[in-house]
């Protein structure tokens, strides 16, 4: 099952993402903020959050991709109908 996003539409909408991706989201607006100042500093601030926004990313695929849930290997035999 996958939902849906919802429309953002105006400035009160809500991004409907899982809380696992909003630190990343943080990590990748303050990067981006920073990115349009031109000053050196600003300029490797960053990159600093933008490696921090790529950190948060792979951390929270590798725990979605397991969606919280742990299945062993499992082994049946079949039996032919009679």
């Amino acid at each position: 099952y996958i939902k849906t996003p919802t429309v953002i539409d105006s400035l009160d909408s809500e991004i409907s993402s899982p809380s696992i991706y909003d630190t990343a989201l943080k990590f990748y607006v303050v990067g981006q903020a920073f990115l349009n100042d031109l000053d050196t500093a600003s300029q490797s601030k960053a990159q600093q959050q933008l490696l921090m926004y790529e950190r948060h990313v792979k951390n929270a695929k590798s725990s979605s991709e397991k969606d919280f849930t742990q299945a062993g290997q499992l082994h049946t035999i079949y039996r032919r109908g009679v």
